[in-house]
């Protein structure tokens, strides 16, 4: 006989109903809904180093597709099928999935006919809850609504997770579940599909069991499914019909530890809840043989007393006693047999924290907690994760909690695989070690701070549905991200991280996207912005004993494009964009000066001279063109001297002449310290302005001046005052007194 236990997939009230039906119905067998790929891991789970929340991991990837896909299915300690799980092997029992295999969930059997594009992978937590947190219709949120509840958290909570029942409220859950599936019509959209298939698979697997000859099978599945399991033979055949249309793909299925903030239903996870650590609380307190609502409420106020003490904040024992009652009062006046999160929430707002809301590093810490789970090391484990630990064994690395400064010389054969190993985690989000920056004078040197926590675990089991060793997913990972990228700046900086990796096989595709990119973009400044982190690319291959020839082609492409673009790009701009101009300008100019590439540098020299021939050009542009040709000696002194004449003299407007001279000195106070000709052009241009266009012109100085740095302000605030003061002194000077002083000074100076 089969018997169906429609549960909550985490839910300690559902766990301990399911823990006590079993007890009493001694079954010959258990099926659970879960992934049919993970029976054979299934005996690992009674492992005493086991310690939930875990969960199992089911992957795969097909060959023609650029995406590989995965499916999590997470189990906490209170979680229902955990539990039974838990009483099957220490009952030597049977213990079954009967989910339908995620090599028919990952092959997109159910994509829309109108869709052209591959649907992306799985999000975790997938594999739960499509019936419960179903987009159409939550059915337990239509029994609250029924119910007089304005939440189905609260409704569920009340009815199911704080009452000892057994058989009984299985049997209501059955028929609550009849009565929702009854009113709602079949829509024969995808996702109605995918139920379909499923629960005519867990009806094979009824079917199954039923053939070996089991008489008390226990049926442990999702609530919502539990009307469509009880007619077996009548849809024997339409099953079998519909199971035969499905396409599959090759799948793995492996355990790995899980974390109760990745139960939260706000996290996006379709059977999520709303705190683990209440539900652990619960659970803990539903082991002992006598439940006291007393016992549970003081024991969670001292938790949040004693985070709140942590956090410098009051919680005297006075404050204690007095939520304890008001608690018990709520709980009373609600009728309810143990408080809920409300109750206590509002006992502690209330009294612990003066009607104030808790603090949310807090309220987050007390709901969701910071448990993470553990697998075993003998647990057959994914292949990046085995060569993730190959390569930290070869490179001398060990993950330690401990913060750990790490100091690299790029000319060392293991430094140098060491940096590239942990370029590629990050690239992965595996931020186990942060990049500091060079740590000498060349860029052979690099300074990293490693810190392994135990959540960058779970982040390289997850990376596992991009590929089985780390430079695999990496690439794999990158490829995905990369028909997402509309920036060509953002690609620029992923194509240096990647150099920093050393991920040859993705730099093509890199380049690739980029050149499509820029081919379609009419915007200089765009290509401008990117410029520069390729050409930084560009330079480190001689360090990195990279190839980046092909890299060498799109910067000079950039190049060229930028320098026929320029002189229309210069014309007819305002100040802002003036300014703005000028700093794009000034990165062209510091990247070739950086990559000394005669041939690009001739190109821009020649696009320089001809903005400062350009007529039209803004002065802001124009002074620093002309001041940077004579710096590159296209422009000879007397040539930029009398560029500078002509620019300050009275024909031009005090306006543009403020802004010439603001092009040609920003950040050159040592050239007008020790050019006393230049100094002499800026010293005449101020004398002439007549003080309306002084007072105009006076923010534009000051902000050209501010460019300099303070002791180069100092030198021209004291070079202004000699000049005024040098006639005057040297007319004061006393020589008779002065002579007075000479004998002394030659005994000091030995002079004989």
């Amino acid at each position: 006989m089969i018997h169906l236990f429609g549960i909550r997939h985490h839910g300690p009230g559902s766990a301990r109903s399911v823990l006590s039906a079993l007890t009493n119905l001694q079954p010959d067998i258990i099926l659970l809904e879960g992934p049919v790929e993970a029976e054979a891991i299934l005996p690992f789970a009674a492992n005493p180093a086991m310690k939930p929340p875990v969960a199992v991991l089911v992957y795969g990837s097909v060959a023609e597709e650029t995406e590989p896909r995965a499916a999590f299915f997470p189990f906490a300690e209170f979680s229902p099928e955990w539990q039974a799980i838990q009483y099957g092997l220490q009952q030597d029992l049977p213990v079954r999935f009967i989910d339908l295999p995620q090599a028919y969930n990952l092959a997109d059997n159910w994509q829309t006919p109108e869709s052209t594009t591959k649907q992306p992978p799985l999000p975790e937590g997938e594999g739960w809850g499509e019936g419960e947190k179903n987009k159409a219709i939550d059915p337990i949120g239509l029994l609250a609504q029924a119910a007089g509840y304005y939440d189905s958290e609260r409704f569920w909570e009340h009815l199911v997770e704080q009452r000892p029942h057994a058989g009984e409220v299985f049997t209501a859950i059955h028929e609550g579940m009849s009565a929702v599936r009854s009113e709602v019509p079949d829509d024969d959209s995808p996702c109605q599909q995918r139920e379909n298939c499923r629960e005519a698979y867990m009806r094979q697997c009824l079917r199954n069991a039923e053939k070996e000859g089991f008489e008390r099978i226990a049926v442990i599945c999702g609530a919502w499914h539990t009307p469509a399991l009880t007619e077996l033979k009548k849809t024997k055949k339409d099953d079998t019909a519909l199971l035969k249309t499905l396409n599959k793909i090759k799948t793995q299925a492996a355990w790995i530890p899980w974390t109760h903030s990745r139960l939260l239903s706000s996290s996006g996870y379709g059977a999520g809840i709303e705190s683990p650590a209440w539900y652990q609380h619960l659970w803990a307190h539903y082991q002992s043989d006598t439940l006291n609502h007393e016992t549970v409420t003081i024991s969670w106020l001292a938790k949040v007393a004693q985070e709140l003490r942590l956090q410098g904040l009051d919680a005297s024992s006075a404050q204690l006693i007095d939520a304890t009652r008001l608690i018990s009062t709520l709980a009373a006046l609600r009728g309810r047999e143990l408080p809920d999160l409300d109750d206590l929430s509002e006992a502690i707002i209330s009294v612990l924290h003066h009607g104030n809301d808790l603090p949310l590093q807090l309220s987050q810490k007390m709901l969701v907690g910071d448990v993470l789970g553990e697998v075993p090391d003998d647990v057959p484990t994914l292949p990046i994760q085995q060569d993730f630990n190959k390569q930290c064994k070869s490179l001398r690395l060990k993950p330690e909690a401990d913060s750990k400064a790490l100091e690299l010389d790029l000319r060392k054969e293991n430094d140098l695989a060491r940096s590239q190993f942990l370029h590629r985690l990050n690239l992965l989000g595996i931020a186990w070690g942060q990049y500091a920056s060079g740590g000498g004078r060349g860029s052979f040197k690099e300074t990293w701070s490693l810190n392994w926590q135990p959540e960058l675990s779970l982040k390289l089991l997850e990376a596992a549905i991009w590929g089985q060793s780390v430079n695999e997913a990496t690439h794999n990972y990158l490829q995905q991200q990369l028909q997402q990228q509309q920036s060509i700046r953002a690609i620029a900086q992923l194509m240096e991280s990647v150099l920093l990796a050393n991920l040859s096989q993705t730099m093509p595709a890199l380049i690739e996207r980029i050149m499509a990119l820029s081919a379609h973009s009419s915007e200089i400044s765009t290509l401008i912005t990117a410029l520069e982190p390729l050409a930084n690319t560009w330079r480190y291959s001689d360090v990195r004993q990279t190839n980046t020839d092909a890299l060498a082609h799109v910067v000079s492409s950039f190049i060229t494009r930028i320098c026929i673009g320029l002189p229309s790009a210069c014309s007819s701009l305002n100040d802002d964009a003036a300014q703005q101009r000028l700093d794009e300008l000034k990165i062209i100019d510091r990247v070739l000066v950086r990559l000394e590439e005669s041939s690009l540098q001739q190109q821009w020299h020649e696009v320089l001279l001809k903005l400062c021939q350009q007529q039209g050009l803004h002065g802001l542009l124009a002074g620093w063109c002309c001041r940077l040709a004579q710096d590159h000696d296209l422009l000879s002194a007397e040539a930029a001297a009398e560029r500078f004449a002509l620019a300050l003299s009275q024909a031009n407007s005090p306006e543009q002449a403020a802004n010439w001279f603001a092009g040609f000195l920003t950040g050159q106070g040592l050239t007008l310290l020790h050019d006393d000709d230049l100094w002499a052009l800026v010293d005449n241009w101020l004398q002439y302005l007549s003080e309306e266009h002084f007072v105009q012109l006076l923010p534009l100085l000051r902000r050209t001046i501010s460019t300099f740095s303070l002791p180069e302000r100092q030198q021209i605030a004291a070079k202004v005052g000699g000049q005024q003061q040098h006639t005057k002194n040297h007319q004061g000077v006393d020589e008779q007194r002065a002579n007075l002083v000479l004998p002394i000074l030659s005994q000091i100076l030995t002079i004989l």
